[in-house]
């Protein structure tokens, strides 16, 4: 009958692991480089809304208070704790899962995208911009 060896009876040299070559850097093509678009969206990141309707490329963390127009009203909102952004497949917008209650108290959840000017975080400049159009 064979004799059977546990791996504890085997010497042993230390991990041997297998080392993997690096990837190899991906041909970059001059179309691929578009800086314009980078530099737009860099811009509408830093620069405060105008008007409420005025699309805002802001980086929404989850658990964040957010202001959300649904159907034609601002109401607050909160960014879903565990929410990542959803790209829509028609638009390619960036989608945020919300948090919010309407006006029966009922607490809903929904996707609202930033560059549809839909929804804006919870800053001074938007509860200014909310203030002046007698929302708040």
């Amino acid at each position: 009958m064979p004799t059977r060896t546990r791996s504890s009876d085997l010497p042993t040299s230390g991990p041997s692991k297998a080392r993997r070559a690096p990837a190899p850097e991906p041909e970059v093509f001059e179309e691929d480089m578009d800086f314009d678009i980078d530099e737009n969206n860099a811009a509408l990141a830093h620069e405060q809304p105008r008007s409420l309707d005025d699309p805002w490329a802001f980086p929404f963390q989850p658990s964040q208070k957010v202001w959300i127009r649904n159907h034609d009203k601002w109401i607050p909102g909160r960014i879903f704790p565990r929410s990542v952004p959803k790209v829509g497949l028609s638009d390619n917008h960036t989608y945020w899962n919300v948090l919010y209650q309407d006006s029966f108290g009922h607490k809903l959840r929904k996707y609202f995208a930033p560059l549809l000017g839909e929804l804006k975080p919870d800053t001074p400049a938007v509860r200014k911009l909310l203030r002046e159009a007698r929302w708040i």
